[in-house]
This record gives C-alpha cells, structure tokens and sequence, in this order.
C-alpha cells in the first residue's frame, strides 16, 4: 500500500486560491473562527498587513467593504483544510515549547511559531 501524502501548508492554499480567487492577504489572515466546517462557508472580513514583510503584522479591513462577504467552498477543499487543522492542533502543543515566543492567534496558515504566513511569499 502506498501511504496518503500530505500535503503541505503551500499545496492547500494554492488550492484554495485557485477554486475560489481569494486574495493572498485575505488567505493569510484567515483564522479558524472564519470556517464553518458543517456549512463549507468561510468569512472574509479582514486582510494581513505587512508592509515591511517581516514577523510584524496587523489585521486590518479589506481595501472595499465588497470584499467582506461569505462564501462557498468546496468540500474537497474543507477537507485539505480540516486535514491541517488536524495535524496544526496535533504540533501546536510541542510548537509552545520550542518558540518562547510563540504566536498563539488562530491563524488557519501558520508558521511553527504561530505567526501567520506573510503574502509577499507568493
């Protein structure tokens, strides 16, 4: 049997990107209150700021009140969400005790130290 592979941070918000044309700052702002798993609807009402692309961010609101909106998401894409959410829940406890300074603010894409990812990666 071949085992499952995971997929990796990248992979599910590329996917995401892709099905459901979200801008990059919306994605890395998303946190996990913005995801209804029963529904397959997410909240967008807020972006990442991060003018000087480093750890320092701030949440602000998206640059049109358009912007602010539910949606659809696919299931399959729910899934690949649930999945990290599974394996985020399952590092988080070991994560604490590595990072002193360990960001614990819910972000759905994270780095190990709990800060969310920046969108210039991209």
């Amino acid at each position: 049997m071949i085992p499952v592979k995971m997929l990796t941070v990248e992979e599910i918000e590329n996917t995401t990107f892709k099905k459901d044309t979200l801008k990059s700052g919306e994605l890395c702002a998303w946190k996990w209150t913005d995801l209804n798993f029963e529904t397959n609807i997410s909240r967008i009402t807020k972006t990442l700021y991060n003018p000087d692309n480093n750890m320092r961010n701030e949440l602000t609101p998206p640059k049109t009140t358009a912007s602010i909106c539910d949606f659809d998401l696919d299931e399959s894409v729910m899934n690949l969400i649930l999945n990290h959410k599974k394996n985020q829940t399952t590092s988080k406890p070991m994560n604490k005790t590595l990072f002193t300074d360990y960001h614990d603010k819910n972000f759905v894409f994270a780095h190990d130290n709990g800060y969310p990812f920046i969108q210039k990666i991209y």
